[in-house]
């Protein structure tokens, strides 16, 4: 009886749970970041962008800059990275990935997104040529064993993915991709799941792997530099009054409830 309830439970949590151990894990990947001296860190969720505020909160407080951003999927193909500059960078994809998911669009090959916005494609997904000014192409450390006369341009930089804690976590990743997908654990297709090596490395270790590359380097820095975030934590952000000011409501005032589906709901919103 206790072993049925416990696999209700795992089948119950591994929505939630597939989706943390996917890319950077969530906000509290923060403590295994300052164990491996990382003084700045990229959240990159799948979709969504729930723990946003909760992620540069921690960060803050470990003495980390945090840097938010999105990892926009179509199903299980990984189309590119969404690294916001700023919070009118934040504001763009949020809209972005709202008006894609509610209406149940596929996302696009190209995102025209605005020059608030940094757009991280993986390596061979799309020519140099036709970048747009705020593109770029990541790739990966162990990625650049595999590349032959490789000359790094302006356009590309390292990226070092962080899917699972370590490599003892990787199975239980796999074993959540099967889960998700009702499929044995045979049955798994590697593009459908992490990298071994999409752990938590030190940057001496990723400097040491790209020694032969320093332009990856200083292209990391400078789009890591570049942005940045703002939040007062500690304010109310709600606005008192649904649908606007206080001055805009004296004459047109929304009685909350007075619609089925908002009986008993507070709704509420704010941008940062």
């Amino acid at each position: 009886m206790v072993k049925k309830k416990l696999i209700k439970i795992v089948f119950r949590l591994q929505d939630i749970l597939f989706v943390l151990l996917w890319h950077v894990c969530n906000y509290k990947s923060h403590n295994a970041a300052v164990e491996h001296g990382i003084t700045t860190l990229t959240l990159c969720n799948i979709n969504p962008t729930y723990d946003h505020w909760e992620f540069v909160k921690v960060c803050h407080e470990a003495g980390i800059k945090p840097v938010l951003g999105v990892d926009i999927r179509n199903n299980h193909h990984h189309c590119y990275l969404l690294i916001a500059k700023s919070n009118h960078g934040l504001q763009w994809f949020n809209e972005f990935l709202s008006h894609h998911l509610i209406n149940n669009i596929a996302f696009p090959i190209d995102p025209n997104a605005l020059e608030h916005v940094f757009v991280i494609y993986p390596n061979n997904a799309k020519n140099i040529i036709e970048l747009n000014p705020n593109d770029q192409i990541g790739i990966k450390p162990y990625e650049l064993q595999s590349l032959y006369n490789f000359t790094p341009t302006e356009y590309q930089l390292t990226h070092q993915p962080v899917v699972v804690k370590d490599k003892e976590h990787f199975y239980l990743h796999c074993l959540l991709r099967a889960i998700d997908q009702n499929i044995l654990l045979s049955q798994l297709v590697p593009a459908t799941c992490c990298k071994r090596e999409d752990v938590f490395v030190t940057p001496s270790k990723i400097l040491a792997q790209c020694s032969r590359y320093p332009t990856l380097v200083t292209n990391t820095y400078k789009l890591l530099d570049a942005c940045s975030m703002e939040m007062e934590f500690k304010v109310d952000k709600t606005r008192q009054v649904f649908g606007g000011s206080k001055e805009y409501q004296s004459n047109k005032r929304l009685k909350i409830g007075t619609h089925p589906k908002l009986k008993a709901c507070q709704l509420s919103w704010w941008v940062a």
